[in-house]
């Protein structure tokens, strides 16, 4: 802290290598255009502070590469939530299994997601609130959880291969769905 401010820190790309298993949340404010979850076997856990699931109080972020499954435990928010107004990108690789809980949920600017035909999973509320998200393409059939779509109110095709099995309420408000 700069007296009783908190600093930010400024990034153009912040690349997190393969062998990193875990982020805290911290007590800087970071401006981080792009992160990149380097593809590895090994799951990433984010953990938030007393709950949050804030990670790092990022701001300004676009693009997020993901090339492992990542968890966040004990939280229903994203640990990307403070980048909502921000992030317009979001690419998942072809090493990621699972999409874990709530990880992407009410990133309101997200538009379209490809789902490769690695991921066996979508868990719980991976996306819900994602309310300008119209397109999502699913390249496997992985099992689709509770209210994954919910409040995706934008969400107007669902493509690809379909799903394997589909959880209660998985697709709940999707009330402009013309094509799954």
């Amino acid at each position: 802290e700069d007296e009783g401010k908190p600093v930010t820190l400024y990034l153009q790309k912040l690349t997190i290598g393969p062998n990193v298993t875990g982020l805290h949340e911290g007590g800087y404010y970071f401006d981080i255009k792009e992160i990149i979850f380097e593809d590895g076997e090994k799951t990433m856990t984010i953990y938030g502070c007393e709950g949050t699931g804030d990670l790092w109080n990022l701001r300004g972020t676009e693009s997020i590469y993901c090339g492992r499954n990542i968890v966040k435990p004990d939280s229903d928010s994203s640990p990307f939530w403070r980048t909502e107004e921000t992030l317009k990108s979001i690419t998942i690789g072809n090493k990621v299994t699972t999409i874990g809980r709530c990880i992407f949920s009410g990133l309101t600017n997200i538009t379209d997601i490809e789902i490769p035909s690695s991921v066996e999973t979508i868990e719980d509320r991976a996306f819900d609130g994602c309310t300008k998200l119209e397109t999502v393409i699913i390249k496997g059939n992985p099992t689709i959880k509770y209210r994954v779509f919910d409040g995706c109110t934008s969400l107007k095709t669902i493509g690809g291969n379909g799903p394997k099995i589909v959880e209660f309420d998985a697709f709940r408000g999707l009330t402009n769905l013309e094509t799954i």
